[in-house]
This record gives C-alpha cells, structure tokens and sequence, in this order.
C-alpha cells in the first residue's frame, strides 16, 4: 500500500480566492488531480444548507500511492456535488459547485 500525501484542491483560476465564475453565482471546487473521487461525510449545516469552512475537506482524489484533499478555501455555502462516489475525475474537473453567500 502506498503512502498519503495531502493536497489541497485549487479553484479554477489561479490567484483569485474565489475562482472563474463561469457566469453563474458561485465558484467551482476542482480536483486536484486525476484518480478516484472519494465525497466526504458533510460536518456542519447551518438553516439545512451545508456549511465551508477554510481548509474543509469535501472530497479526497485517490490515486495508486496517493490520496489529494479537496478542501475549501474559504467560507462559503455547498451548493451542489458535481461527481458521484467512486467516479474516476481528472485534474481541474469541477466537484462541487460553492457560493460564498447563504440563500
């Protein structure tokens, strides 16, 4: 079995905290890299939405001798997961669909 290593997944556009927003409200939480999804249990939920927090994991890209974090990288509301479980993604696949207000 190969070892773990950490990393934290990137929004589309380097630079910009909140990523490309393709034309829609919200920003795009993409893979990392290529492999295996792997959606986490939610944490917290606020009024019956889920809740990010900075650095939250969401998802996890299994490789063979890896495994990338898909974390949040700032507090924003989950709106929508964009893969299903055990679904084979490449890098910069959007995996879940973010906004950084509640409603």
């Amino acid at each position: 079995m190969g070892s773990d290593r950490e990393h934290e997944g990137e929004w589309t556009i380097p630079g910009e905290p909140w990523g490309e927003s393709g034309g829609f409200p919200g920003r795009l939480l993409v893979a990392p890299g290529s492999g295996r999804v792997h959606l986490l249990p939610p944490q917290q939920f606020v009024r019956g939405s889920e809740a990010g927090a900075p650095g939250r994991a969401v998802a996890e890209v299994r490789q063979r001798e890896a495994t990338l974090r898909v974390a949040t990288p700032g507090v924003g509301w989950i709106r929508d997961v964009l893969v299903v479980e055990g679904e084979p993604v490449t890098e910069g696949q959007p995996i879940a669909w973010l906004t950084e207000e509640f409603g």
